[in-house]
């Protein structure tokens, strides 16, 4: 059975003025840059916020997905990314792989979160027992 993903954006994220810099640096209409962004975001929580181009499987997913399997189009638009500041640069340019600063602390505040409450329900259960 196919497992359901649920993605929850800030508005924030609509009227990010960085999705307009890469629209203009692209000369993509700030729809299609809003969509590409939207599907490497939903990636990124799929692989725990970080994506590595050096494997195949996962270069090709990226850019079936996001770029119509476009590769020339995924290195230019993600550089173009990067440079407005959604992805971190130095591990695209010298790691090949993406990651957003955002998204990487909001799975670590949801991870840290889950714990809490995992400890606390453990705490709960310890007291019952006693």
């Amino acid at each position: 059975m196919a497992k359901l993903l649920y993605l929850s954006l800030p508005g924030s994220v609509v009227s990010d003025p960085r999705l307009t810099e890469v629209s203009l640096m692209t000369g993509k209409c700030y729809a299609e840059v809003l969509g590409i962004w939207v599907a490497l975001v939903s990636l990124f929580y799929q692989h725990d916020g970080l994506i590595d181009l050096n494997e195949e499987s996962k270069r090709r997913i990226v850019a079936h997905l996001a770029f119509q399997g476009n590769q020339d189009d995924m290195d230019d638009t993600l550089n173009n990314m990067a440079i407005a500041g959604l992805l971190d640069q130095h591990l695209l340019h010298d790691k090949s792989m993406l990651a957003s600063e955002e998204v990487l602390e909001d799975i670590h505040d949801k991870k840290e979160m889950v714990e809490r409450k995992a400890k606390a329900a453990q705490a709960r259960w310890s007291k019952k027992d006693t």
